[in-house]
């Protein structure tokens, strides 16, 4: 049976709050029953949940498979919404454990030798600042059958609860890593994975007249000031996207799709 919460000092709604405010190792907090759903399909290891009373009266069924696999609470509505870090709480909150790929998972290193096993098709995003672009481009990434996301330098973090939320659970079946851009390109350089930057020059090669046939990792700038040139300088290529009207640019993740689905229409 769930246990009950009457007080907001329980110690499961302190341990979710502070999950909120800054991430533990790979403690991660899911917020919303689809979150929730997606983890137990993806076979997290989840530690525990917290249903508002409402959410429980008409959720049995995801409640009765979360007490076998976690501690399940049942809490007063005002309470969830105290430990809820969103303003409008989605019924139900969990702890679970995300642990961080590689940067070589991220290239589909993993997998070389299995049937499944795809050429790197990865994207690195460079100081993406904002979770709910970085989580957008994790589901952008699953969406066109990418091989991973890497985190460098100022981006936000991927685990975090507001990317989690904005990848709709793709996070759970998309290799998360972190590097710093260094690290990036010397695993790009020992696993051949050739490195691909994202710009909006002019004298970048158009997405349509490159070949994508072979392992490769696309760099994804900040939203406001894309790619710093010292990195760009240091990609083997240089790529735009075909625009037309006076947009001149993109979000992360709609530049990230873009790209990537040319990709993987030229793979076939």
């Amino acid at each position: 049976m769930p246990l009950e919460i009457t007080s907001r000092q329980n110690p499961a709604v302190r341990a979710v709050r502070d999950l909120a405010r800054a991430r533990e190792g790979d403690r991660v907090l899911l917020d919303g029953a689809h979150l929730v759903e997606e983890a137990l399909e993806a076979d997290l290891a989840i530690e525990l949940a917290i249903a508002g009373q409402a959410f429980a009266g008409s959720n049995a069924a995801l409640l009765r498979r979360l007490e076998g696999r976690a501690a399940v609470h049942v809490a007063a509505d005002a309470v969830l919404e105290y430990a809820s870090p969103v303003k409008a709480p989605g019924g139900v909150l969990a702890i679970a454990r995300l642990p961080a790929a590689t940067v070589r998972d991220a290239f589909g290193e993993t997998h070389a030798h299995d049937s499944a096993y795809r050429a790197a098709m990865a994207v690195a995003l460079v100081d993406v600042q904002d979770p709910g672009n970085a989580g957008a481009v994790v589901r952008s990434v699953e969406a066109a059958g990418g091989t991973g996301v890497i985190a460098c330098g100022a981006t936000a973090d991927l685990r975090g609860w507001k990317a989690l939320r904005a990848s709709m659970g793709s996070a759970f079946r998309v290799p998360l890593a972190e590097a710093t851009v260094d690290q990036l390109f010397d695993e790009a350089r020992a696993a051949r994975v050739r490195v691909m930057a994202s710009t909006i020059e002019p004298a970048s090669a158009e997405m349509r007249d490159l070949r994508w046939h072979e392992p490769f990792v696309l760099l994804v700038g900040n939203e406001g000031r894309g790619l710093p040139r010292e990195i760009t300088a240091r990609a083997e290529l240089r790529v735009r996207i075909p625009m037309f009207g006076r947009a001149q640019s993109m979000n992360a993740a709609v530049s990230a799709a873009v790209i990537l689905f040319e990709a993987q229409r030229q793979r076939g």
